[in-house]
């Protein structure tokens, strides 16, 4: 199985925030380019908030390779990866 370039892990049961995407300085040295990445993971995700309350997602350097549209079902394939709430 290959590695997937986002991966989702639930937080601990006291934690019901949002989200918390976390893009590391490894993926890429510009700031823009880190923000850009959040920004697209954030619209992806707007709806389905609630699934990812507390969770955290973590986007490795492979994710500079992929189009919108691959993000998208790289995304929507970890979430149902997830055990439900």
């Amino acid at each position: 199985m290959e590695d997937s370039p986002i991966k989702i892990t639930k937080a601990t049961e006291g934690n019901k925030r949002k989200p918390v995407i976390v893009v590391s300085s490894k993926v890429s040295k510009k700031a823009v380019e880190r923000n850009t990445i959040k920004r697209r993971v954030r619209e992806i995700i707007k709806d389905k908030t609630s699934r990812l309350r507390g969770c955290k997602i973590i986007v490795s350097p492979a994710v500079l390779n992929l189009s919108y549209n691959q993000l998208e079902q790289e995304i929507k394939k970890e979430i149902n990866n997830l055990p439900p709430n």
